[in-house]
């Protein structure tokens, strides 16, 4: 069985994304990448390694295929609260799933709630659409009940795929899921 530390919930969320990502690839279903950041080292003046900043962070946490889909999406996920704010996606983030989206490429932002331990695989569409709103004066968050209401529920599982993201797309027809 897995361990996983729920100190840092952010990365808690993409190990268990990693580790559905490698239950997908032995099943032949989907081959997901985790993209790194650059990172530049910081040298004390002997030359000895110190520490690291990061020089360009990566435009979307995950990239691959599904099936024989192109799919880009980023990891998000909220500790407490039952809402994310949408201005906690960054622009370089907006601008590369906006761009990626042609075609047969989809985007995703996959959002967690720890408190309740509730993940939704969300359509890039609805959450520009939503963004979009927010600079108009519209709501500045997604609220959970909202999402509960829209999209299927996604839970950890001791069976099967341990996150199983990708079948939320098929659970039901909806102008956003569709491939």
């Amino acid at each position: 069985m897995f361990t996983i530390s729920f100190a840092n919930r952010g990365s808690a969320l993409e190990e268990l994304v990693e580790l559905a990502n490698i239950q997908y690839r032995r099943l032949g279903i989907a081959v997901m990448h985790k993209v790194p950041s650059k990172w530049i080292p910081i040298r004390n003046k002997h030359g000895k390694l110190i520490s690291a900043k990061i020089e360009e962070k990566a435009a979307v946490d995950f990239m691959g295929r599904y099936f024989n889909i192109p799919i880009a999406f980023d990891v998000k996920s909220v500790l407490k609260d039952t809402r994310w704010y949408l201005k906690n996606i960054e622009h370089h983030q907006l601008k590369f799933l906006v761009d990626w989206e042609t075609g047969t490429a989809r985007s995703y932002v996959l959002l967690g709630f720890w408190k309740t331990e509730e993940f939704f695989f969300l359509p890039f569409r609805y959450v520009h659409e939503k963004y979009l709103r927010r600079l108009a004066k519209g709501p500045a968050s997604l609220k959970l009940d909202d999402l509960r209401e829209e999209f299927p529920i996604i839970k950890i599982q001791n069976k099967g795929i341990i996150l199983d993201y990708f079948s939320a797309c098929y659970r039901r027809e909806d102008r956003y899921l569709q491939f």
